[in-house]
């Protein structure tokens, strides 16, 4: 049995939903957390209390399992989205901490998890348990997915089905006000990046003149330059590279002073996109005669100090630099 369609509206860009656009069916299904932002603060008020100060986020999941045409004007199908804002609290009780218990599958323990890095979690896999919730709005019965519950993936291999969109939503309001004039903030879906304008953060940074990054026009791809139009290194077929730490560094730059692919693939500078073609391997040289022994050169300059991906010259931010997506659930 499929689900019930979504209602037909304009988005906030006034874009229409697809006519067969359906919620997923009822029960448990595989996904994936993509997008992990924290909105920021914002006051609120519970029962008969004054407001408080709560800091909020929101999750991100796609249905890998789900394809569907989204808005009337698309040609090719999607996986299914659900966002779903929670507050960015780690308590014993918090919804965050029900996600987080089964994104990390029951590899950590409660200590790691206190001093865990919450994006790192980003692109692992749980199971939710969802149901339908109809509600009267204006004058219209609508029906939204409710996520009900969150279960470790355990040992269960991926389904046959299951075709991600390797897209990643992070972004977090910093100290500063830095990150609000970041791609990564650009790129966020438009109803995120208007709900975060609301926070205590942006109306702050916006009452001391700080600028706010808009979404360009067409969105930055991170892959290699054409073949042969450069001498710098490009990067592998299959991989694009991320600017993990919003800097404006490229691959080049991070070959040039030591790094090496495998180290870029760990620190997830370099991220595989999906049924890419493996780089074909080249035959072997044939061995060269023996050369003459040169004679002994002079000590060369000693090389500057490979860029650390933490803590060194290049800050770690955990930002992935991705497509924007409107998808306003």
């Amino acid at each position: 049995m499929s689900g019930p369609k979504a209602p037909i509206a304009n988005n906030d860009d006034g874009r229409k939903f697809h006519s067969s656009y359906q919620l997923p069916e009822e029960g448990i299904h595989h996904a994936m957390l993509i997008g992990f932002v924290v909105l920021g603060t914002y006051k609120k008020a519970f029962g008969n209390e004054e407001p408080k100060d709560k800091k909020e986020c929101v999750l991100i999941w796609e249905f890998p399992c789900i394809h569907q045409l989204v808005y009337e004007d698309d040609t090719e199908k999607k996986p299914f989205r659900k966002s779903q804002i929670m507050g960015y609290s780690m308590h014993e009780k918090a919804n965050l901490t029900k996600v987080v218990n089964a994104l990390c599958n029951g590899q950590k323990t409660a200590a790691e998890i206190e001093q865990l890095d919450l994006f790192t979690l980003v692109g692992n896999r749980v199971i939710l348990g969802v149901s339908h919730k109809t509600f009267n709005k204006d004058g219209e019965e609508k029906t939204t997915l409710n996520i009900d519950s969150y279960s470790r993936i355990g040992k269960a291999p991926l389904p046959d089905d299951w075709v991600p969109s390797n897209e990643r939503f992070m972004w977090y309001p910093d100290g500063e006000g830095k990150h609000f004039n970041t791609d990564n903030f650009a790129e966020l879906p438009k109803w995120v990046r208007e709900r975060i304008m609301d926070s205590h953060e942006a109306i702050a940074h916006k009452q001391k003149g700080g600028v706010f990054a808009e979404p360009k026009e067409s969105q930055k791809t991170n892959s290699a330059a054409t073949p042969g139009s450069s001498n710098e290194p490009q990067v592998p077929n299959g991989y694009k590279f991320v600017d993990l730490s919003n800097s404006g560094v490229g691959y080049a730059e991070y070959i040039a002073v030591g790094w090496k692919n495998k180290d870029l693939l760990e620190k997830g500078y370099l991220v595989k996109l999906p049924k890419a073609p493996e780089p074909a391997v080249p035959a072997p040289p044939a061995a060269p005669s023996a050369p003459t022994p040169p004679a002994a050169p002079s000590a060369p300059a000693a090389p500057s100090a490979p860029v650390e991906a933490d803590n060194g010259g290049v800050a770690y931010d955990p930002f992935a630099d991705d497509d924007d997506d409107e998808l306003p659930y």
